[in-house]
């Protein structure tokens, strides 16, 4: 654009600028939702200021932004999946005090399109038998333990409790990911019982 045609635009949006001064009160009148679409810096108002912003830029030329699909982009970076039983689960004996044990149907499949950190959430209704007994839990993402890597304690109780835990994994990298709950008991003479149960796992864009 020359200096001529400038000069003229610039004029133009001064006298625009005296036409919305003078009509502001009808303009407001006739407003009656706001578009986001169109607020360029995105405060949540559409001024003057904004039109001006427009205007100065006439004439200029780039690559166009798909607003839409970049939507669609940051909507589709953040994966979710679960998965749930109501299948009663029993846990005892001598090898479930020396290791871990995979918990029956708690096992989900996630893939990231970007690295991403997880949010393993658990629930479940559990029992355990035994005096002085405990039962555990922990999250795996792949081979790797979750936070907290110490895992937790599920239950101390022989009555049937609800329990709910949050685990999560920084800096997944990006691709397929297996995310599963295990347990594990105090010592020998425990066993344990989980019924329904719930394993959800979210992943945020880092």
């Amino acid at each position: 654009m020359n200096l001529v045609d400038r000069k003229i635009l610039i004029s133009i949006v001064l006298i625009g600028f005296i036409l919305v001064g003078t009509l502001y009160p009808t303009i407001i009148a006739s407003i009656t939702e706001y578009d986001p679409w169109l607020d360029p810096n995105d405060d949540g108002m559409i001024r003057v200021e904004d039109v001006l912003a427009v205007a100065l830029a006439f004439g200029s030329d780039g690559e166009p932004v798909n607003k839409t699909a970049l939507l669609l982009e940051l909507q589709t970076a953040r994966a979710h999946d679960e998965t749930y039983s109501t299948a009663l689960a029993a846990i005892s004996g001598y090898p479930a005090i020396l290791n871990w044990q995979d918990m029956a149907d708690m096992i989900v499949e996630i893939t990231l399109e970007t690295e991403g950190t997880l949010l393993i959430m658990f629930s479940t209704q559990a029992r355990i038998a035994g005096t002085g007994q405990e039962m555990y839990v922990r999250a795996m993402v792949d081979s790797t333990l979750a936070n907290p890597s110490t895992g937790v304690t599920l239950t101390k109780s022989a009555e049937w409790s609800a329990h709910s835990y949050t685990f999560y994994s920084s800096n997944a990298a990006a691709g397929a990911h297996t995310i599963k709950i295990q347990w594990k008991l105090y010592d020998e003479l425990g066993s344990g019982e989980v019924s329904g149960r719930t394993l959800t796992v979210i992943a945020l864009p880092t």
